[in-house]
Order: C-alpha cells, then sequence, then structure tokens
C-alpha cells in the first residue's frame, strides 16, 4: 500500500550525510507533486550511489516502488553499483543482467544501456515479453548526460517509470543540456529547484570545507569542488506558516493527553509556550515551578549529535515562561515520579521529523493546514501579537537576542496590525472632526 512520502525518516546508516539526506526528500517532494523526473547532482566522492540507494529503501518502504532500474554506461560502474545495494539492502533482491544471464525475476535489475537495449525484446516469460513497459516502477540513471540519452532515449521511452537521473557534471550549453531531458529549469537540478541559491551555497561550503581538509591530510588527491558551479532559485519572500486561533483550538481539542508521556504532551507545550523544539526536549520535571506557574529555560537537547544537554542558542534564550493554570494541572500529574533531572520527552534518539509526523497527522484529521512544530512556534508568537501583546514581551517570552529579530520574524503580522492601527487612528481623527463641527454650530447658534 503507498503511503504519503510526506516527511520522510532516511536511514542514517546508508545515507548519513545532511546533503544526501536533503536530495532524497527534494526527489520524494518533486514525486508527491507528480513529478516524474529527478536529477541529482553530486560531486565525485559525496556518495551519488549511497543516497540513491537511501532513496530507494525510502520508496520501498512507502510503497512506491516494486521493481528497480538502475542503467550506466559501463560495466565497472553496474558491478560497483550492485555491490553497494547488496551490501547496504541485504534484503532487496539484486541482479546484474551484465554476468547474470538467467536472472531475471530480481526486484533491482543492474544493466548497461546496451544490455538493457538487447534484453527488452529477447527476454519471455510464460506469458510473453517479460519486460514489459510497466514492469519497472523506478529507473535510475547513472552519469545522466544528453549525449547518453540521445543514444538510448529508446529505453527511457518505452519504460513507463519515473526516472532519477544521477550526474556530477551536468551540462548547460544549449546544444546538450541534461536539464530538459528531466524537465527542469535549465541549470537548476531538482536537489537546488525548491531551494535558494543562498541555501545551496551554505551546503557546498559545508561539503567544500569537509573536501579540503581531506586534501590537506593527504587523504585525497584533488578538491572535486573545484570550479562548482552554484545553482539555485532566486530568494522568495517569506510568509511564516501558523495557525489561527480557532484552527488551533481545533488542534489542542484533538489531542490524546493520556496519563504517560507521549509526543501530545510535546505539542501541547509547545504550542502554549512558543519554545524552540531544542529547548521542550531538554525539559526535566525540575524545570517547572508549579506555585509560580513559571518554567525554566536554561539547556536544549542535542537531538541532531549523541544527545546530551547544550546550552542555549543566545543568552536571551535562558528565561522563564509564565504557563496557564490548566497546563500546571496537567503537568503536576504527569511528571510525578519521573526522575528530576532527566528530559521528559527523551528515550532513546529522537528525530525532528518523528514529532512533526505526529503533528501533520493531527492537522490532517482535523482538516486544518499542516504545520511543523516550530510552526507552533510561530503560532504562539503570532496570536500574542494579534491580541495586542507588545513586541519587547514577546520577544522575551521566545528567547529572542533582541526585538528587533521579532520585527523581522513577524513583518508581515506587524504590517497587518499598523494597518488596523492606520483604521481607528483614521476613524479617531474624523471623529474628532465631527465634534469640532458640532460645537462651531453651537458657536454660531449662540
Amino acid at each position: 500500500m503507498r503511503t504519503s512520502l510526506r516527511n520522510v525518516m532516511v536511514d542514517r546508516s546508508i545515507a548519513g550525510r545532511y546533503y544526501q539526506e536533503g536530495a532524497i526528500k527534494a526527489t520524494c517532494d518533486a514525486f508527491t507533486r507528480n513529478r516524474r523526473k529527478a536529477l541529482l547532482v553530486m560531486a565525485t566522492g559525496s556518495g551519488k550511489t549511497r543516497t540513491v540507494i537511501a532513496l530507494c529503501d525510502v520508496l520501498l518502504q512507502h510503497g512506491w516502488v516494486k521493481n528497480i532500474l538502475f542503467l550506466a554506461d559501463r560495466n565497472s560502474l553496474v558491478t560497483q553499483a550492485k555491490r553497494s545495494f547488496v551490501n547496504l539492502l541485504p534484503d532487496l533482491s539484486v541482479t546484474n543482467l551484465c554476468e547474470e544471464k538467467d536472472n531475471y525475476t530480481a526486484h533491482c535489475v543492474f544493466s548497461t544501456y546496451q544490455t538493457m537495449y538487447n534484453v527488452i525484446d529477447s527476454v519471455q516469460d510464460e506469458n510473453g515479453k517479460l519486460f514489459t513497459c510497466g514492469h519497472f516502477d523506478l529507473v535510475i540513471c547513472d552519469e545522466a548526460h544528453r549525449s547518453v540519452y540521445n543514444k538510448y532515449k529508446d529505453i527511457f521511452n518505452y519504460f513507463d517509470a519515473p526516472l532519477v537521473g544521477l550526474t556530477a557534471t551536468p551540462k548547460d550549453e544549449i546544444d546538450k543540456n541534461t536539464y530538459e531531458i528531466f524537465e527542469l529549469e535549465n541549470g537548476v537540478p531538482t536537489y537546488a529547484e525548491y531551494h535558494e541559491r543562498q541555501t545551496t551555497m551554505d551546503f557546498h561550503h559545508q561539503l567544500k570545507g569537509a573536501v579540503l581538509d581531506a586534501v590537506d591530510e593527504g587523504l585525497i588527491d584533488r578538491d572535486p569542488t573545484r570550479k562548482a558551479i552554484i545553482k539555485g532559485k532566486a530568494p522568495s519572500t517569506k510568509k511564516i506558516k501558523y495557525l489561527n486561533q480557532f484552527e488551533l483550538h481545533t488542534l489542542l481539542a484533538s489531542l490524546e493527553l493520556k496519563d504517560e508521556v507521549n509526543w501530545d504532551y510535546f505539542i501541547l507545550l509547545v504550542a502554549k509556550t512558543g519554545m524552540r523544539f531544542s529547548e521542550a526536549l531538554a525539559l526535566t520535571p525540575k524545570d517547572f515551578d508549579f506555585y509560580h506557574q513559571t518554567l525554566s529555560i536554561s539547556k536544549t537537547w542535542d537531538y541532531k549529535g549523541a544527545g546530551g544537554f547544550q546550552p542555549t542558542k543566545n543568552k536571551s534564550s535562558v528565561r522563564k515562561i509564565q504557563i496557564d493554570w490548566q497546563s500546571v494541572i496537567r503537568f503536576s500529574e504527569l511528571v510525578k515520579g519521573l526522575p528530576d533531572d532527566q528530559p521528559i520527552f527523551v528515550d532513546g534518539k529522537v528525530y525532528n521529523s518523528t514529532v512533526n509526523d505526529v503533528l501533520s497527522r493531527h492537522c490532517e484529521r482535523c482538516n486544518i493546514p499542516v504545520i511543523s512544530i516550530h510552526g507552533l512556534r510561530h503560532t504562539h508568537a503570532s496570536l500574542l501579537l494579534f491580541t495586542g501583546v507588545s513586541i519587547a514581551s514577546v520577544a522575551r517570552r521566545l528567547g529572542h537576542s533582541s526585538m528587533t529579530t521579532t520585527q523581522k520574524t513577524y513583518l508581515h503580522i506587524i504590517q497587518e496590525l499598523e494597518n488596523k492601527d492606520i483604521d481607528l487612528v483614521m476613524r479617531s481623527l474624523s471623529g474628532l472632526n465631527q465634534n469640532i463641527d458640532l460645537w462651531l454650530m453651537l458657536i454660531c447658534l449662540m
């Protein structure tokens, strides 16, 4: 059964680098929006094969694919790719058509373009042609270039399956435009297609730093990131996602707040305090002061690394947050018997996507906009601003380093409030004019 590719979990033992996970999620997002072609442009040595293996793992787990075809233009690349798949996905049945002439029933088939070109018509089973146009659910094209496509385009046109291309050096020249094959904007691959240029530059900067260290230490001979062309879409106007008051009430009413700790309590607490994800993870029972109805924020949890407590984002993030009496009652009962100095919500490795997935399911069931945990923080701040709480108070509650950060983040809300203020000013002035006119009329009558 096919399930949603929203908020997928990538097996980090296969593809643990952040840019690999980014490429996988960008491809899943493209498929979710009915895009049938994706191009992953990754430098030599950056783990293209591991990335596509982890992608296959995600698609297999979510029921999007069953049979996979991996194509390359050289026998050595086919052999190397098959070996990697066997090592990292040992339960997946595989075959190399260049070496195993009689094994055609595996779920993952590896072949050169020329070999596949020859076996499409020649290989048959009791029902006729084995490799029908709908046999494969995913086609992976290694070293995807226009020259390969032009030579073997009949293969790509024959198989009716989503296509993922892998390459390190796509050509931007008009006569050799790899991007138009994958129905992408010229010079913008799938990974960069939905990322701004600054984001792509940040990824490149991190990768380049690691590569240069490897060069300095003699692990590799040269820098493969040299002369890399940074692509990405133009910056767009940022509009944060948040729920209105009715939607938030609907969400909170749907939470299953049982006798034991669960992620629904986590969602409730973030919605009512506006804490950051890492701050909420680091909460311990002794951080609650139920008598004074406050919550102390003095640390964060290293959920991206090995776990453990870390300092807050900045000095202003160390703060006390006032909480409502309903939360006091709920959490005073919830934390009874729990170790005072141990995180309430952490039990092993925690991923941001796990909590976001729980929140997404609640939003979908409530028929309200799907937001992330960080979106709940924005919701909290937005509702405070709309009810007239000052920017200074909101900044302190959120732990922003300055009011400028709050003003920049919630600029569109502040502008909406200013427009309401202008209307109020105009009505006040109009009323003032009416009072002056009435006063002048009274003087005239006297």
